[in-house]
């Protein structure tokens, strides 16, 4: 079990950017021009539960600490909520993520090259595959993919093409066993695999 105490993105942590708010979808009825890239920490925080769970990790407890106040000062260890208490797209992205990998133990991580990297998961109905990396290189390897899986963003959303900036993590969902999926991230360029521990 892990105990986060934070979040993935360092950003707004007592060490990281203070002039973070966690102000999310907030714009007009803020005080100063919001620049947090919500997206981005989003990701982050899933790339980082994802590595977690990678390594074997069975329970995440994401767990904010001194935080809640206003939008005065930056909030420190903050997770899933703006620092207003209201949702933040942090919390959306890991509720997709959830819903994806939920029942589903993680069999490999391969690299199949470019820096794109893959965690499959798999369970009884089939699985996910979470690729992580670049856009550009990834796009080529989805397509490639597009008759094994169906593919969706960091939100759920159905993935549209061709892909966009900022969407660097990419769900791949497949039925049945993972092997085919296995095989064709493996023939790819760089192959490497780590498998489970």
């Amino acid at each position: 079990m892990i105990l986060s105490e934070g979040q993935g993105a360092s950003l707004g942590s007592a060490a990281g950017d203070t002039s973070m708010r966690y102000a999310g979808f907030y714009n007009r009825t803020l005080p100063w021009k919001n620049e947090e890239d919500f997206n981005s920490v989003a990701e982050r925080n899933v790339r980082y539960i994802v590595s977690f769970l990678s390594l074997g990790v069975k329970r995440i407890f994401l767990y904010s600490a001194h935080c809640y106040e206003d939008f005065s000062r930056a909030p420190s260890f903050l997770v899933l909520f703006n620092a207003d208490g209201s949702p933040h797209p942090m919390l959306p992205a890991c509720s997709a993520m959830a819903r994806r990998l939920e029942d589903r133990a993680f069999q490999v991580r391969l690299d199949p090259g470019n820096g794109v990297h893959a965690y499959v998961f798999s369970g009884k109905k089939g699985g996910t595959v979470v690729f992580t990396g670049p856009v550009a290189s990834m796009e080529s390897l989805l397509k490639a993919a597009r008759g094994t899986m169906t593919f969706y963003d960091l939100y759920g959303n159905p993935v549209v093409w061709p892909l966009s900036f900022g969407q660097e993590l990419i769900y791949g969902e497949f039925s049945g066993s993972p092997d085919p999926v296995i095989s064709l991230l493996s023939t790819k360029q760089g192959g490497h695999n780590e498998p489970k521990q």
